[in-house]
Protein backbone atom coordinates (compact mmCIF):
# COMPACT_ATOMS: atom_id res chain seq x y z
CA UNK A 1 0.00 0.00 0.00
CA UNK A 2 1.31 3.17 -1.17
CA UNK A 3 1.72 6.08 1.67
CA UNK A 4 2.39 9.46 0.81
CA UNK A 5 3.68 12.43 3.33
CA UNK A 6 1.47 15.12 3.66
CA UNK A 7 3.40 18.65 5.18
CA UNK A 8 1.32 21.32 6.33
CA UNK A 9 3.38 24.92 6.70
CA UNK A 10 1.67 27.07 9.35
CA UNK A 11 2.02 30.91 8.32
CA UNK A 12 3.09 31.41 12.27
CA UNK A 13 5.87 29.01 11.15
CA UNK A 14 6.85 31.33 7.69
CA UNK A 15 6.66 34.53 9.66
CA UNK A 16 9.08 33.15 12.60
CA UNK A 17 11.15 32.09 9.63
CA UNK A 18 11.84 35.16 7.83
CA UNK A 19 12.60 36.89 11.12
CA UNK A 20 15.47 35.13 12.42
CA UNK A 21 16.62 35.23 8.98
CA UNK A 22 16.51 38.60 8.94
CA UNK A 23 17.89 38.79 12.75
CA UNK A 24 20.49 36.95 11.84
CA UNK A 25 21.15 39.02 8.22
CA UNK A 26 21.60 42.22 10.61
CA UNK A 27 23.56 40.50 12.83
CA UNK A 28 26.14 39.51 9.96
CA UNK A 29 25.83 42.81 8.65
CA UNK A 30 27.10 44.79 12.26
CA UNK A 31 29.68 41.92 12.05
CA UNK A 32 28.17 39.77 15.20
CA UNK A 33 27.69 36.51 15.83
CA UNK A 34 25.40 34.63 13.40
CA UNK A 35 22.13 34.28 15.58
CA UNK A 36 20.28 31.38 14.04
CA UNK A 37 22.77 28.09 13.81
CA UNK A 38 23.53 26.37 10.56
CA UNK A 39 23.98 30.09 8.94
CA UNK A 40 27.92 31.20 8.52
CA UNK A 41 28.26 34.49 9.23
CA UNK A 42 29.17 36.91 6.36
CA UNK A 43 32.55 38.56 6.97
CA UNK A 44 31.58 42.43 7.92
CA UNK A 45 32.31 44.99 5.40
CA UNK A 46 34.19 48.14 5.84
CA UNK A 47 31.79 50.36 4.48
CA UNK A 48 28.38 48.86 6.56
CA UNK A 49 27.50 50.06 9.80
CA UNK A 50 29.93 52.55 11.08
CA UNK A 51 28.06 54.79 13.71
CA UNK A 52 31.02 56.36 15.64
CA UNK A 53 28.70 57.86 17.86
CA UNK A 54 25.22 56.46 17.27
CA UNK A 55 24.30 52.94 18.91
CA UNK A 56 20.30 52.86 18.57
CA UNK A 57 18.96 52.49 15.48
CA UNK A 58 15.51 53.17 15.12
CA UNK A 59 12.93 51.56 12.60
CA UNK A 60 10.33 53.03 11.01
CA UNK A 61 7.16 51.04 8.76
CA UNK A 62 6.70 52.45 5.56
CA UNK A 63 4.18 50.53 2.88
CA UNK A 64 5.17 51.69 -0.45
CA UNK A 65 8.99 51.43 -1.29
CA UNK A 66 9.24 53.90 -4.12
CA UNK A 67 7.24 56.54 -2.73
CA UNK A 68 9.62 56.59 0.45
CA UNK A 69 12.75 56.27 -1.05
CA UNK A 70 11.70 58.92 -3.39
CA UNK A 71 10.77 61.33 0.21
CA UNK A 72 13.62 60.08 2.21
CA UNK A 73 16.21 60.35 -0.46
CA UNK A 74 15.09 63.10 -2.74
CA UNK A 75 13.36 65.65 -0.43
CA UNK A 76 15.26 64.48 2.47
CA UNK A 77 18.70 64.01 1.61
CA UNK A 78 19.44 60.72 3.00
CA UNK A 79 21.39 57.98 1.41
CA UNK A 80 20.20 54.37 0.92
CA UNK A 81 23.21 52.37 2.43
CA UNK A 82 22.04 48.95 1.91
CA UNK A 83 18.51 47.26 1.06
CA UNK A 84 17.62 43.54 2.15
CA UNK A 85 14.91 41.11 0.78
CA UNK A 86 14.59 37.61 0.99
CA UNK A 87 13.02 37.37 -2.54
CA UNK A 88 13.14 40.06 -5.45
CA UNK A 89 9.49 41.03 -4.87
CA UNK A 90 9.64 40.51 -0.91
CA UNK A 91 9.21 42.95 1.66
CA UNK A 92 12.15 45.47 1.92
CA UNK A 93 14.11 46.35 5.03
CA UNK A 94 16.67 49.41 3.99
CA UNK A 95 19.47 51.44 5.89
CA UNK A 96 19.25 55.19 5.29
CA UNK A 97 22.34 57.47 6.27
CA UNK A 98 22.81 61.45 6.57
CA UNK A 99 25.26 63.22 8.55
CA UNK A 100 26.85 60.37 10.99
CA UNK A 101 22.20 59.83 11.66
CA UNK A 102 21.17 56.35 10.44
CA UNK A 103 17.53 54.91 10.35
CA UNK A 104 15.91 51.66 9.11
CA UNK A 105 12.99 52.01 6.71
CA UNK A 106 11.06 48.35 7.13
CA UNK A 107 7.87 46.89 4.59
CA UNK A 108 7.65 43.73 7.47
CA UNK A 109 3.74 44.21 9.17
CA UNK A 110 5.86 41.92 11.75
CA UNK A 111 8.60 44.89 12.82
CA UNK A 112 6.45 47.85 14.05
CA UNK A 113 3.25 50.09 12.97
CA UNK A 114 3.35 52.92 11.43
CA UNK A 115 2.89 56.39 13.12
CA UNK A 116 6.01 56.47 14.79
CA UNK A 117 8.18 58.88 16.12
CA UNK A 118 11.77 59.72 15.54
CA UNK A 119 13.86 62.89 17.27
CA UNK A 120 17.29 64.16 15.05
CA UNK A 121 19.70 65.92 17.23
CA UNK A 122 21.23 68.62 14.16
CA UNK A 123 22.84 72.15 14.53
CA UNK A 124 20.90 74.18 12.59
CA UNK A 125 17.12 74.26 12.30
CA UNK A 126 16.63 76.84 10.37
CA UNK A 127 18.62 76.06 7.88
CA UNK A 128 17.76 72.33 7.77
CA UNK A 129 14.09 73.83 7.08
CA UNK A 130 15.31 76.25 4.38
CA UNK A 131 16.72 72.56 2.29
CA UNK A 132 13.97 71.12 2.93
CA UNK A 133 11.82 74.14 1.33
CA UNK A 134 14.09 74.37 -1.50
CA UNK A 135 13.70 70.52 -1.99
CA UNK A 136 9.41 70.83 -1.52
CA UNK A 137 9.24 69.90 1.15
CA UNK A 138 6.38 71.19 3.71
CA UNK A 139 6.92 70.76 7.38
CA UNK A 140 4.23 69.71 9.42
CA UNK A 141 5.78 71.63 12.32
CA UNK A 142 7.29 75.12 11.26
CA UNK A 143 11.01 75.74 13.43
CA UNK A 144 9.52 77.15 16.77
CA UNK A 145 10.68 76.56 20.50
CA UNK A 146 7.71 75.70 21.73
CA UNK A 147 9.60 72.68 23.49
CA UNK A 148 11.88 74.61 25.04
CA UNK A 149 14.92 74.92 21.79
CA UNK A 150 15.00 74.84 18.36
CA UNK A 151 12.63 72.10 16.43
CA UNK A 152 10.69 71.33 13.18
CA UNK A 153 8.48 68.46 12.47
CA UNK A 154 8.08 66.26 8.64
CA UNK A 155 5.89 63.41 8.14
CA UNK A 156 6.70 60.99 6.07
CA UNK A 157 4.19 59.73 3.14
CA UNK A 158 3.19 56.70 5.69
CA UNK A 159 2.47 59.20 8.62
CA UNK A 160 5.94 58.65 10.71
CA UNK A 161 7.09 61.78 12.61
CA UNK A 162 10.41 63.05 12.07
CA UNK A 163 11.50 65.80 14.42
CA UNK A 164 14.62 67.94 14.25
CA UNK A 165 16.05 69.67 16.78
CA UNK A 166 18.98 71.64 17.91
CA UNK A 167 20.65 71.33 21.37
CA UNK A 168 20.04 74.72 23.47
CA UNK A 169 23.07 76.81 23.85
CA UNK A 170 21.32 78.06 27.24
CA UNK A 171 19.68 74.96 28.91
CA UNK A 172 16.63 76.19 31.32
CA UNK A 173 16.28 75.17 34.48
CA UNK A 174 13.72 72.36 35.20
CA UNK A 175 10.39 73.40 35.35
CA UNK A 176 11.05 76.51 33.64
CA UNK A 177 8.92 77.64 30.96
CA UNK A 178 9.65 77.51 27.19
CA UNK A 179 10.06 81.62 27.00
CA UNK A 180 12.35 81.92 30.38
CA UNK A 181 9.08 83.26 31.82
CA UNK A 182 7.89 81.61 35.82
CA UNK A 183 7.41 77.91 35.35
CA UNK A 184 3.44 76.60 34.65
CA UNK A 185 1.04 75.18 37.37
CA UNK A 186 1.62 71.89 38.07
CA UNK A 187 -1.74 69.91 38.43
CA UNK A 188 -4.71 71.45 40.00
CA UNK A 189 -3.84 74.51 42.25
CA UNK A 190 -7.50 74.79 43.78
CA UNK A 191 -6.68 71.32 44.91
CA UNK A 192 -3.49 72.38 46.84
CA UNK A 193 -5.19 75.08 48.72
CA UNK A 194 -7.44 72.34 50.62
CA UNK A 195 -11.18 72.04 50.80
CA UNK A 196 -13.03 75.24 50.69
CA UNK A 197 -14.00 76.82 54.48
CA UNK A 198 -17.42 76.13 55.17
CA UNK A 199 -19.14 79.14 56.51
Amino acid sequence: MERRLIVFWRPTRLVQWTRRLRLCFISNVLGGAPLTSGVRPQKPRDNLMTIPGQRVIPALRITDYEQSKVFYVKRLGFRVEWEHRFEPHFPVFMSMVRDGMKLFLTQHTGDCQVGGLVHFVIPDVDAWYREFKDRGVVASEAPNDDLGFRNMTVTDPDGNQLRFMAPSSDPAEPGAAPNGGPAPPIGNQDARKGPPSVS
